[in-house]
């Protein structure tokens, strides 16, 4: 008879992990397509705001972590540079997408990744765009922007 209680306890209890682990997967997946949805409409106004050369706007969008590596002004420069190579922005297309939260002394971060195909006029870049913002703030900052094109290698006109 004891052995039989033991059975039915741990069949119970077995049923209960399988339980939590259902759940914490689908919270962790709802978790997933908020952050995607909440980067990638960061990223649509960062493009936006591109395209109108709205430049108080994209400034306003980089972390403090962004112009630690490339100083302002040095990044306003390439910028102007890129878009006499590239030509007009024309489309995007995500290419993918990652996430990762970080815990340490200092507090928690998010990080989103997203990898896009961008068209120009003048042909096509793989851009990658690295946003983060601490746990607990509502706001993305960009802290990465990442080109790769042939058409870096075109000479400066």
């Amino acid at each position: 008879m004891k052995a039989s209680k033991f059975l039915k306890f741990g069949c119970v209890g077995v049923l209960l992990l399988v339980i939590a682990g259902v759940v914490f997967f689908i919270l962790l997946i709802k978790g997933f397509g908020e952050i995607q949805s909440e980067a990638e409409a960061a990223a649509d106004r960062y493009f936006q705001a591109l395209v109108a050369k709205d430049w108080d706007k994209t400034d306003d969008m980089y972390g403090p972590e962004f112009f630690q590596n490339t100083p302002k002004k040095e990044w306003h420069k390439m910028r102007d540079r890129l878009e006499k190579k590239f030509g007009k922005y024309q489309s995007r297309q995500s290419q993918g997408f990652r996430f990762r939260k970080y815990y340490g002394t200092g507090g928690g971060y998010l990080t989103a990744v997203i990898t896009y195909r961008v068209q120009y006029e003048n042909g096509i870049a793989t851009e990658v765009i690295t946003l983060r913002r601490k746990i607990g703030e509502t706001q993305l900052k960009l802290i990465g922007h990442h080109i790769n094109s042939n058409m870096l290698l075109k000479p400066d006109e």
